[in-house]
């Protein structure tokens, strides 16, 4: 069996995309039927999965990665709970230290989650591995039968410990099942003379929407995507019976006020635009302290996903992708709204040809003065930004053409312009370093289109095209 160095190191291998997961697991498989157990790093080598140099390089890595960088203020009994995450391969030490930043945060706002729940919510962990670390540390989870808040508690001796919930005093059980609260979840059996938290301190967040309920007259049937901050659901609407989407923000975000206004904006910019290219917001609300936006849902296949199985766009349907987009960009700038962030992912294909253009949850007015960043952070996916975009500069329309512009370029060409070891060796080349025209790499693109596709990637905005129109424009003339 493998050890806790080597299922980390595999994992490190897989997260950082030297190997795939089914490398690992027949590598795993091979040791665990070996006597005496072969190393892993060996039966790696041994299928040139790994060279010699990446794999020192890994090795290197996997012992310099335990170290967090820890926000102020961090619970001591998180950062370890993350620690034996860590240890198992299971998260990655930036995983750890941006949910040890939520958790930092929700403090700020009186709300006080475990580690373990905001790890569930994010999808890092599952509810039966939060169980298996929580034995591991020596603590048993209780939960509330009346209310769902929950509490990891040390020592527990169902004969002599008869714990109640700190929020409504029913009596404490074993949980069957993880249940995400923000109660203060930290219970030492043994020291119950522990000075309590001032009542008032804390706020109970209620079972958050899953599969199977009925939120406002939808019916939420199945998760079909997920984003930084929110997850998206198929669902049905009871009284019409028709399928719609519906974006969740977590429970955990609704006192982030930054995060909540951004959700809001990008409700009320959809709320404006009724384009045939643009998907269309329907409802919005807030349940069970979680906001919701309700979207028309489109069944289809987003480029990306398009290109993981065909590979690069045929040159004709790419150029009529890009025209449809740059049709709901026009009518978006018309009314003074910036998309910010075009890219494959950002663009759907339904089965029956059409295409829309999706989240605009980084929308900003051009005619507005207020900036929801904080100073120094850099808004967008670092392989479709803007020179202007990736040097925190003001945007304008010509922005979110240089986006469909890089989008355009790995349509056609399989990858995208600017490629590096980090993102911000990547931000580094959108500034400074012109982009390979897309020929060199797809001989099959038309000169005139490459033309295009390569004005659109101007590092200064007054050479790109000055509109969306113009954009549609050229496209025609070059005959697409």
């Amino acid at each position: 069996m493998a050890s806790k160095e080597e299922m980390l190191l595999g994992r490190l291998a897989v997260l950082h995309g030297e190997m795939t997961q089914d490398q690992l697991d027949e590598c795993l498989s091979v040791q665990a039927r070996t006597r005496p157990p072969v190393p892993l790093e060996d039966l790696i080598m041994e299928r040139s999965y790994l060279t010699a140099q990446k794999m020192e390089s890994l090795k290197e890595l996997s012992r310099k990665d335990l170290t967090v960088k820890r926000p102020k203020q961090s619970n001591p009994n998180a950062e370890r709970f993350g620690r034996m995450a860590i240890a198992k391969g299971w998260i990655t030490p930036d995983q750890l230290a941006e949910c040890l930043n939520v958790q930092r945060r929700m403090q700020e706002h009186n709300l006080y989650p475990n580690i373990g729940d905001i790890m569930v919510e994010k999808g890092l962990l599952t509810q039966e591995q939060v169980k298996e670390l929580l034995s591991d540390q020596g603590k048993t989870l209780l939960k509330c039968p009346a209310c769902g808040a929950k509490y990891n508690v040390s020592a527990y001796d169902p004969e002599r410990h008869h714990l109640q919930c700190k929020v409504c005093a029913a009596p404490l059980e074993p949980a069957r099942k993880v249940v995400v609260t923000s109660v203060d979840g930290q219970i030492d059996a043994e020291r119950k003379g522990k000075k309590a938290r001032q009542p008032g301190t804390t706020t109970t967040i209620g079972r958050i929407i899953r599969e199977g309920d009925v939120v406002a007259g939808y019916r939420i049937e199945k998760q079909i995507g997920q984003g930084g901050m929110s997850r998206i659901y198929l669902a049905k609407q009871v009284a019409l019976e028709r399928a719609v989407a519906i974006k969740v923000l977590p429970p955990y975000l609704a006192e982030e006020a930054k995060l909540i206004n951004r959700f809001l904006k990008e409700a009320r910019a959809l709320a404006k635009l009724e384009h045939p290219n643009v998907v269309q917001i329907m409802d919005l609300g807030r349940a069970r302290n979680q906001y919701y936006m309700v979207m028309q849902f489109i069944d289809g296949e987003t480029v990306n996903e398009i290109m993981a199985k065909r590979g690069p766009f045929e040159p004709g349907w790419a150029a009529k992708v890009m025209k449809d987009i740059a049709s709901a960009l026009g009518y978006a700038h018309r009314r003074d709204i910036l998309h910010r962030d075009i890219k494959p992912g950002n663009i759907m294909v339904t089965k029956e040809g059409f295409v829309k253009l999706l989240d605009f949850g980084l929308t900003k007015n051009l005619q507005s003065t207020t900036n929801l960043t904080t100073e120094g952070m850099v808004i967008g996916t670092v392989h479709y930004m803007s020179p202007e975009q990736a040097a925190g500069e003001r945007l304008d329309n010509r922005s979110d053409l240089y986006s469909l512009g890089t989008t355009w370029y790995e349509m056609v060409s399989g990858r995208p312009p600017f490629e590096g070891d980090n993102p911000w060796s990547i931000l580094l080349k959108h500034r400074n370093e012109p982009a390979e025209n897309v020929r060199s790499h797809n001989s099959k693109v038309p000169r005139k289109m490459a033309k295009i596709i390569m004005r659109l990637l101007e590092k200064d905005r007054n050479r790109r095209p000055a509109t969306a129109e113009e954009l549609i424009s050229e496209i025609d003339r070059a005959g697409y």
